[in-house]
């Protein structure tokens, strides 16, 4: 993580020494001293390497510890969000579900009750009116299997395709270049001042 804490030079610790890090090395990751700044920059092996201050470094892995931390934070809170909703709507499908739970009991019960106490040609006509009711409940269920409700639920998380493509293109933090502005030397000035 960024932190106030020195960046010390990797070379220098390899040999038991601590030097401050004045820049950081892009391509070896590592910190680098005056000393050794020089002789990375001189060598065929890391002349072409890309270096930033320090304290630019520092500064930028905090900018981007905190928006990863702001990324992870908004898909959390998108995964609360997903599956409150889903627990909510099972919870309604489960309400639904005792309710014709209590329906049908009530329909077994009376279906016992009738073949208790009516004669066999009562029993038939009621049991067809009762077989009728079974048959509703039956395609209710039927129904209610067929929507999305009651379909088995799943939280998938789908990769932005943009973080696909920066794990595998992303070399390097940028480009170092040198700015050249104009020369801000006025050369008659000197004259100007000595004549007045």
């Amino acid at each position: 993580m960024a932190s106030s804490v020195a960046k010390y030079c990797g070379p220098c610790e390899a040999r038991n020494t601590t030097e401050i890090a004045v820049v950081w090395c892009i391509d070896c990751d590592d910190g680098l001293c005056p000393s050794c700044l020089e002789h990375h920059e001189v060598s065929k092996a890391s002349n072409k390497h890309q270096t930033i201050p320090v304290m630019e470094f520092k500064t930028l892995r905090k900018q981007i510890n905190n928006h990863i931390d702001d990324l992870e934070s908004d898909l959390l809170k998108q995964l609360e969000d997903v599956s409150n909703q889903n627990i909510s709507e099972i919870d309604k499908l489960l309400s639904k579900l005792k309710d014709k739970e209590t329906q049908i009991k009530s329909l077994g019960d009376s279906i016992h009750r009738i073949k208790e106490t009516l004669s066999n040609v009562q029993v038939f006509l009621a049991t067809k009116s009762v077989g009728e009711k079974l048959r509703e409940e039956q395609e209710w269920i039927s129904t209610l299997c067929d929507q999305d409700v009651a379909k088995e639920s799943i939280l998938e998380l789908s990769a932005d395709s943009q973080l696909t493509h920066l794990l595998t293109d992303l070399k390097h933090f940028g480009t170092i270049k040198v700015v050249r502005k104009t020369c801000q030397i006025k050369v008659g000035a000197w004259e100007q001042q000595r004549a007045a």
